[in-house]
């Protein structure tokens, strides 16, 4: 379960100077969390519903080896940090690269 601080605290990040502030921003949708992991771009968090789970096993078996913190939770909730109106069921946390990395 996500707490309502995580909730608050990705709701902000939608907005750009909360991204600038704590040096991170939201990716949606698997396409975004595949490219994502193939760059060297760093992938913080993770958060995904039962039903993406349940059609995509293998993606979130993947995404979970790669994450520091994976986390299933509610469509309910899904829906309320997504800046989409219909989520996707799968949604990154990515840190602000400085552009000083080789």
């Amino acid at each position: 379960m996500i707490t309502k601080a995580k909730i608050k605290h990705i709701r902000s990040l939608q907005k750009s100077k909360e991204r600038y502030t704590h040096n991170q921003y939201i990716i949606e949708g698997w396409r975004l969390v595949q490219e994502i992991l193939k760059s060297n771009h760093e992938l913080l968090e993770i958060y995904f519903t039962s039903e993406f789970k349940e059609r995509h096993p293998n993606i979130i078996a993947d995404t979970i080896k790669k994450c520091p913190l994976a986390l299933e939770i509610s469509q309910a909730e899904m829906q309320s940090v997504s800046a989409t109106e219909t989520p996707s069921g799968i949604l990154g946390i990515c840190k602000i690269s400085t552009g000083n990395q080789s």
